[in-house]
């Protein structure tokens, strides 16, 4: 992973869903901050939701964008035996519009397709 940011335009009721791959060995470690706070599952609004598989580690991080406090920088932290390399997300603004479903009801399926990715990507390297 190198240094670099991404900028995602969001509406309110929104989830942004941010992921972050390491690979190497040892396995890196990789946190997550907002504004330069550390977040974790417990932080108001955001699931992190992260997979390990001894040679690559990835994390995602879904935010609920139900106001403009949850929009920012969010940047995720690899930290190596070669010290740390930060990735940044900015989530700005954008035009409303007409949510199909509630925010609970997108966190929610946003939580099971990151799984459901994190699975998939478990049996895919898993040695036969």
């Amino acid at each position: 992973m190198t240094n670099s940011t991404t900028t995602l335009n969001t509406v309110n009721d929104e989830i942004a869903h941010l992921t972050c791959t390491s690979r190497g060995h040892p396995v890196s470690s990789i946190k997550w901050e907002k504004e330069g706070k550390e977040l974790g599952d417990q932080s108001p609004g955001v699931v992190v939701i992260s997979c390990n598989n001894g040679t690559i580690m990835e994390s995602h991080l879904l935010v609920a964008v139900t106001e403009d406090e949850r929009r920012g920088t969010y940047t995720c932290v690899v930290l190596g035996k070669d010290g740390e390399t930060r990735r940044a997300f900015v989530i700005q603004g954008g035009k409303a519009k007409r949510a199909k479903h509630s925010v609970t009801q997108r966190l929610k399926m946003s939580a099971i397709h990151a799984m459901l990715r994190l699975i998939r990507f478990r049996f895919l390297l898993i040695p036969n």
